[in-house]
Formats: structure tokens, C-alpha cells, sequence
């Protein structure tokens, strides 16, 4: 699973709308979207985003992608945390 995918998830199980997200990255929707799809990898400050709006456990978004990611976003996002 390619780290977009895996923040859409946790969104979604969250019931946050990519708008909010956006919003609070100051990016349009269609650039979430486009993460979620695995057409844009995300900057570190939309990752953080997502990991406090979501509550996601920095453990577990290391623990998720550490398990054989192969995506340059998800490898970056282990390193951050």
C-alpha cells in the first residue's frame, strides 16, 4: 500500500473530508486527492497534518511502511518519525 493510500484510510476512518485537510495545509482538494491516488507524494507539513488530524501514532505510520514500503514518500515519512 502506497503511503497516500494508507493517509486516505486513516482519514476516512477518521471522518475528516479531504477539504478539511486541505484547508488546513493551505492546498487546494484536488492536490489531497492526487496524494490519496499515489500521483503526488506528500511534503512532510501535509504529513503532519494528516498524523494530527487523524490521530495517527507516529509508531504506526513507521511500523505500516517499515513492513516493505518501497514508496519514496512513505520511506521519507519513516525517517521523519
Amino acid at each position: 500500500m502506497h503511503l497516500g493510500k494508507y493517509l486516505a484510510s486513516k482519514r476516512k476512518t477518521a471522518g475528516i473530508k479531504q477539504k478539511d485537510i486541505a484547508t488546513a495545509c493551505g492546498k487546494k482538494s484536488q492536490f489531497i486527492c492526487n496524494i490519496e491516488k499515489g500521483l503526488r507524494d506528500p511534503t512532510d507539513e501535509i504529513i503532519s497534518v494528516y498524523i494530527e488530524m487523524c490521530s495517527i501514532p507516529r509508531s504506526e505510520l513507521v511500523e505500516a511502511f517499515m513492513r516493505g514500503a518501497s514508496d519514496k514518500a512513505a520511506q521519507r515519512a519513516a525517517k521523519l518519525y
